[in-house]
């Protein structure tokens, strides 16, 4: 049988020199807090993850960035329960629902893994404060 290559899709992803996949994950319970509101609520998302003027929750919806020249993409949404955006600011970031307890996920091939996983960290810190 053929193999056949689609556009797009890759069977394997080369990783230039020096770069590296990095991921970081955390569980947050919410508490009180609507945890999907923290994460597609530009509102919320800015008092802990970068700042934002827009975001359209839905899929191929745009995201932009407060004073940056950064944009990005939602590639996923399901009302309620997931998110995940994808920008060269953040690599991919997913966020999942479930009852009040909010799983966040970070993925991003970088040179700079232990800068961006400072930030990562840092970012899950002020939301983890933000719930208190």
């Amino acid at each position: 049988m053929a193999k056949y290559k689609f556009v797009g899709f890759q069977e394997h992803v080369e990783i230039p020199e020096g770069f590296e996949k990095l991921e970081v994950s955390a569980e947050i319970d919410c508490g009180v807090l609507d945890p999907f509101t923290l994460v597609s609520q530009p509102s919320e998302l800015s008092k802990w993850f970068y700042a934002i003027d827009a975001l359209d929750a839905k899929p191929s919806g745009v995201v932009i960035f407060r004073n940056s020249e950064y944009s990005g993409i939602c590639i996923s949404a399901d009302l309620g329960k997931e998110l995940t955006l994808v920008s060269d600011l953040f690599g991919e970031f997913k966020a999942t629902v479930k009852g009040q307890v909010l799983t966040i996920n970070f993925r991003i091939l970088t040179d700079s893994s232990n800068t961006k996983r400072k930030e990562f960290e840092s970012m899950i810190n002020s939301l983890k404060e933000l719930v208190k």
